[in-house]
């Protein structure tokens, strides 16, 4: 079990491929309730998010 004392937003880098641990751990921070910037190298951060954000996550990309 994650447990956040003060923060409940989260930077992630690296998000940018579909089956990449960086998505994987957005994804996790977002089911748990964070607001989650990702980031990553190419421009597929902006799909990443997209996706994301269709499961009703709170995600932005940088």
């Amino acid at each position: 079990m994650i447990v956040f004392r003060k923060s409940r937003r989260a930077l992630v880098t690296g998000a940018g491929a579909a089956d990449g641990i960086g998505v994987a751990v957005a994804r996790a921070l977002g089911e748990a309730g964070l607001s989650v910037v990702i980031t990553a190298s190419s421009a597929r951060v902006e799909q990443r998010a997209g996706e994301l954000r269709a499961e009703g996550l709170d995600i932005s990309a940088v």
